[in-house]
């Protein structure tokens, strides 16, 4: 035990273990010379066991390489003088401390960490416990030689942000051997499908996969992360996570929360006062009509209930949006300032549940990538996009690099009114919940590098050893982004990036913003025109109607009859060659499917026999912007319902999907540029393009 030189009647146990406090706590490093051996160490939260005797006192780490080794002493000071130790920074100002209170067995062990610190890290460690386990033996000869040092220790600095975690293990975590793509690709030619096999399984086609239930609710997500940390023994919990994010909140936070509760409250308060009002006027009409025995009269009032009913029906759809809003935000219900949702997020089990605030800061805090499968769109057949290329967290963005020390890969299913996260392991013999790059599966990595790196979307973008990973298999990552081009286009006349929609021909139906690959301002979710595509039945499916591949019923180009756009454009090369391109119209051999067009136009674009005839790929790049105006043109005005949709996006970014290698998701900006076409009737202007010879 240690005295205090506040209270001699205080007594400080020397122990070496992290207070549980401390974990997950983030700090600054310090760098001073202490036994005149330059060392780093770290302070833990401010304790106040002893306020009654006006202590507050803070633990001391000796840190090494970014991870604490040990608890070393004991900084304390008087209570009533803490609110005064804080710097500019919010720091503590340890010149404003006494001395510090350094357990016995402090020397031993900085002196062994000092002495080995130019061998390997194995060996550092190795020996560093072989010194831990030597330490209490010599604590008595290290208090005799304390005075005997005469150190000339200097003055201590301040150092980067760490968060406290214990020392890194060693013996008891089992690296993973780094998989090539020939092991990866022999283990998914072993993979017979079972029925007993999870989504996971299936997907990736490997039995190695695992799905870790958890408590669920809204604890879901941090007990995700929590179970993929503990299997690399970095033990913590859902109250400890929570609280680091919490932490992270300031006024920015809040405000953002605070503006959209109100503005959803607010207006599901006002929907529903109009939903009473016309069901009160409803009654009422219906009541005269009850009471009428005139004709004209009875018409009259038959019309307006029909008009009130109209009104009814679409302030109705509006309140249910605003409700599904105000569920989303219920957590700021009697939130009133920073104070209030810290604890709200830190409160185990409580309201808060982790959102894309959420998630991108906690990759950030723990210094970890999160792999997210969404198991919706697996269920949904939307196999493309299942992996999802998440964006970077603000201030990783602005320093244009990320190194995280583990991959964690979770499982994502959306449900009507909540998401729920598990986390996904490898290995059923360890059960891997995290992982270093090389001990990423392989197949992850080339899901990674297909669905992400060559779209350069996402935050892998920024991540070293995927760049190298990129580079070696080909692919150049120092290209424009897609969404560079958001924002900063000739283009931007024709789109609002408030809302993202994106197209394909697979697409689920789901809310505006809801799509893999979309956003929404929340704002907007409550627009008319959104209304109008959430909730009429009559535009189901109404991405898949915008994309080029979509079966319509009018579509006559060039005095022909087309099944889709698509169609056309596939037969646009074979034009010279009348037989096959008529196989491609709406009467031919291919024209009743999408599918059967594109084998029958692979099957023919490089046979020799016809090389000379067919449209070659210069000409055609030149030929195809004007054939797809003229195309889509066509299929928006023969079809009323699909130009009404079309226009009911607003001034929305249109993104198209294209699935496979070389795919990804890029504005489609003739469509765009169409849609502002028949929004404007002064704009509109007969389509032209260069005829085929």
């Amino acid at each position: 035990m240690v005295l205090s030189k506040i209270n001699a009647t205080v007594k400080y146990e020397d122990t070496k273990a992290i207070a549980s406090t401390d974990i997950d706590h983030e700090t600054c490093i310090y760098s001073a010379k202490i036994y005149n051996k330059a060392i780093q160490f770290v302070l833990g939260l401010p304790q106040f066991e002893y306020s009654s005797k006006n202590i507050v006192y803070f633990n001391i780490y000796l840190a090494n390489n970014g991870f604490v080794v040990s608890k070393i002493g004991i900084y304390e000071t008087y209570n009533s003088d803490y609110g005064s130790l804080l710097d500019d920074d919010g720091d503590i100002d340890l010149s404003k401390l006494q001395e510090p209170l350094l357990f016995p067995f402090a020397k031993s062990l900085i002196s062994k960490l000092q002495t080995t610190s130019a061998k390997t890290t194995s060996q550092d460690e190795d020996e560093e416990d072989e010194g831990e386990k030597e330490d209490d033996e010599e604590d008595e000869e290290d208090e005799e030689d304390d005075d005997d040092d005469d150190e000339e220790d200097e003055d201590i600095v301040k150092d980067k942000k760490v968060t406290i975690l214990p020392k890194k293990p060693k013996f008891d975590i089992m690296e993973l051997a780094s998989q090539t793509k020939e092991e990866s690709d022999y283990e998914i030619s072993k993979y017979v499908e079972d029925p007993t096999h999870n989504w996971v399984n299936k997907y990736l086609k490997s039995v190695k996969y695992s799905i870790k239930p958890n408590e669920g609710g809204g604890d879901c997500f941090f007990a995700a992360l929590r179970d993929g940390l503990r299997t690399v023994k970095i033990e913590t919990s859902v109250k400890a996570i929570r609280e680091k994010l919490a932490n992270e909140v300031d006024e920015a936070v809040f405000n953002n929360y605070s503006e959209f509760f109100k503005l959803f409250y607010g207006g599901m308060k006002n929907s529903q006062t109009m939903l009473k009002e016309y069901k009160l006027k409803h009654n009422t009409i219906k009541k005269l009509i009850g009471g009428t025995i005139d004709g004209q009269t009875k018409k009259t009032l038959i019309d307006d209930a029909k008009a009130n009913f109209s009104k009814y029906s679409a302030i109705n759809q509006e309140t249910e949006e605003y409700q599904e809003l105000v569920e989303e935000f219920e957590f700021m219900k009697d939130i009133n300032d920073v104070k209030d949702l810290k604890k709200v997020i830190s409160t185990v089990g409580g309201k808060y549940w982790a959102d894309n605030w959420a998630v991108v800061t906690l990759e950030r805090l723990y210094n970890v990538k999160f792999i997210i499968l969404s198991q919706t769109h697996f269920l949904e057949n939307e196999t493309e996009l299942v992996l999802q290329c998440s964006e970077a967290d603000k201030q990783i963005a602005e320093k244009g690099l990320f190194e995280p020390s583990y991959y964690i890969m979770l499982d994502f299913l959306i449900s009507k009114h909540s998401n729920h996260y598990q986390l996904i392991t490898y290995d059923k013999n360890i059960e891997r919940g995290a992982f270093t790059f090389n001990e990423l599966p392989y197949k992850i990595k080339e899901l990674i590098l297909e669905k992400c790196m060559e779209k350069m979307a996402g935050l892998y973008v920024l991540i070293p050893d995927f760049i190298k990973f990129a580079n070696k298999n080909g692919i150049a990552t120092t290209s424009t982004k897609n969404d560079s081009l958001i924002g900063t286009s000739p283009n931007t006349k024709y789109y609002n990036t408030s809302i993202i929609i994106q197209i394909y021909n697979k697409s689920r139906h789901v809310k505006v913003g809801q799509g893999s690959g979309e956003s929404i301002s929340p704002e907007l979710k409550t627009a008319k025109n959104i209304l109008e595509l959430n909730n009429n039945k009559e535009y189901v499916d109404w991405r898949r109607k915008l994309d080029s591949k979509y079966l319509v019923p009018n579509l006559a180009i060039d005095g022909k009859n087309w099944s889709s756009v698509k169609h056309y454009i596939l037969a646009a090369r074979f034009k010279p060659i009348i037989e096959l391109y008529n196989k491609f119209t709406k009467d031919g051999e291919v024209g009743a499917n999408i599918d059967d067009a594109y084998k029958l136009y692979g099957s023919n674009i490089s046979k020799k026999s016809i090389s000379s005839l067919v449209i070659g790929d210069e000409e055609f790049a030149k030929l195809k912007p004007g054939l797809l105006e003229k195309a889509q043109y066509s299929k928006f005005t023969q079809n009323e319902a699909l130009a009404k949709i079309l226009l009911l996006t607003g001034d929305a970014l249109i993104n198209i999907f294209k699935p496979g290698k070389g795919g990804g998701s890029y504005p489609d900006f003739e469509l765009m540029k169409l849609r502002r076409m028949l929004s404007n009737p002064k704009e509109a202007k007969t389509v032209k393009s260069k005829e085929l010879k």
